[in-house]
């Protein structure tokens, strides 16, 4: 979009009404004299930006939405819309915001949302991001963590360590994370994800924009987001959690990393198989998100076939779910070493996560045979690193496919067994879920023998699986 700047725009425009009392009413006479709706100017900063930064500004319409509130003096504007202002309408930062620096420190009225007038947007951002915290009961916003952060902060500019280095110890904090979120019960994990995100978003205002450190800036974010969405439903919360599977899909994205956009793709396409999503509505996201790889083998195209399969074996299409393993089996063959051998890590796509795929398609097609050679070798991998919940997983889905090939009796006993070693705080969404497709992978009239009673009682007891039952 090309603006044209009016011929009294300029050395002019100092001179300005003495109407326009505050910053607002300045914007707003700026975007008027250009002939621009609110619409329009916000296509006009994004168009002022750098084409590696443009892609990082958030959508028209929340563009527009900030423009609103900037005019309507309830945010200040942030250094680096002003800069984007600036180049949109020609002026210098002097003409433009010169003349209300001093006084927005003196206007100060609070707002519904509790930002307030004069401070720039970062700052409202970040208050109510830790009144948000503090809404979880995360200790980090207490006032002692609060000064001690503070303190911490100049430490590190005095050491002068320079955003390079933080960006390596925030990559480090999420590999690590790989590990915590398979061997830490998820309702302690949230609080704490919560604050790394708080503490990520500041740092943002530290990197300039264009800077390369911007894409790591948002790959860790992305990660972050994508293990918060996946705690979330794992302790039931679908709906906040879909939110955040969004938001890690955006930032992903706007890293460049298409590998990592395609991870968090398959990662979000298995989340909806277990859901019970529409097969349609998955298969037709999985065929868009598989296009990204252009042919290539990566971890995330690998995520998107087991996810096929799966799904086609779940409304029993058995020949298109064997074909699907098949080229999911040939994907990770030819993936790296990297990607696949460290297998503690939810980081990492290995042959335990092939093999568990492998044990649900079986399962779900009844066939015992190649669901106890993939589900044993699953076992056998998980149990080698302590991977408590996902042994339970396989453990079920095993137990599942018994009683689908009609042994019920002994899927049952293996369902009980499993479900009873699980501590209650590792009984998460999937894992409950799992244990209640047990249950109604049993014919209705062999639901009144004494071994399905007892496995009823058990899940009822348990109050995690009342609607799973039928």
């Amino acid at each position: 979009m090309t603006v044209r700047h009016p011929e009294s725009s300029g050395r002019g425009a100092r001179n300005m009404s003495a109407d326009a009392t505050t910053l607002g009413v300045r914007l707003r006479k700026e975007r008027t004299d250009l002939g621009l709706s609110v619409a329009g100017m916000a296509e006009a900063l994004r168009d002022a930006a750098p084409e590696r930064e443009r892609r990082t500004l958030p959508k028209l319409q929340d563009i527009a939405r900030k423009i609103r509130n900037w005019e309507a003096d309830t945010w200040g504007v942030s250094e680096r819309y002003r800069l984007l202002y600036c180049r949109a309408t020609g002026k210098t930062e002097d003409d433009l915001f010169g003349p209300y620096r001093k006084a927005r420190k003196k206007k100060i009225r609070a707002t519904e949302t509790g930002a307030a007038r004069g401070e720039d947007e970062d700052d409202v951002e970040r208050r109510q991001l830790l009144q948000a915290l503090a809404t979880l009961g995360v200790a980090t916003v207490s006032p002692i963590s609060e000064a001690l952060n503070t303190i911490q902060t100049h430490v590190e500019k005095s050491l002068g360590r320079d955003i390079s280095a933080q960006m390596d110890d925030w990559d480090e904090a999420v590999a690590e994370y790989g590990y915590s979120y398979l061997a830490t019960a998820p309702d302690r994990l949230i609080g704490e994800l919560a604050a790394d995100l708080v503490s990520v978003q500041a740092l943002k205002q530290r990197i300039p924009a264009g800077d390369t450190q911007r894409a790591r800036w948002f790959r860790v974010t992305a990660g972050l987001s994508l293990l918060m969405a996946k705690t979330l439903a794992n302790t039931g919360h679908g709906r906040p959690a879909r939110t955040w599977w969004t938001t890690a899909q955006h930032a992903a994205d706007s890293s460049g990393d298409t590998d990592l956009s395609m991870w968090i793709a398959g990662e979000r396409l298995i989340r909806g198989l277990y859901e019970r999503r529409p097969a349609p509505v998955l298969l037709r996201q999985a065929a868009t998100a598989a296009e990204s790889s252009n042919g290539r083998a990566c971890a995330g195209l690998l995520h998107i076939q087991t996810m096929r399969a799966q799904l086609f074996a779940v409304v029993g299409r058995a020949d298109d779910a064997v074909v699907e393993l098949r080229r999911a089996e040939d994907t990770f063959a030819s993936l790296p070493a990297t990607d696949t051998n460290d297998i503690a890590s939810d980081w990492c796509y290995g042959e335990d996560r092939i093999r568990y795929s492998t044990a649900w398609v079986y399962a779900y097609l009844g066939q015992s045979a190649p669901l106890d050679v993939a589900a044993d070798r699953a076992v056998q991998l998980l149990e080698d690193v302590d991977q408590l919940r996902s042994v339970t997983q396989v453990k079920l889905l095993q137990a599942a496919g018994y009683v689908r090939s009609g042994d019920v009796a002994a899927g049952i006993d293996r369902a009980i067994s499993t479900y009873e070693q699980c501590p209650a705080n590792q009984r998460t969404a999937l894992v409950t879920e799992l244990a209640g497709d047990v249950w109604n992978a049993i014919p209705i009239e062999r639901r009144r023998g004494p071994a399905a009673e007892g496995y009823r009682e058990l899940l009822v007891a348990s109050g995690s699986l009342r609607k799973a039952i039928t």
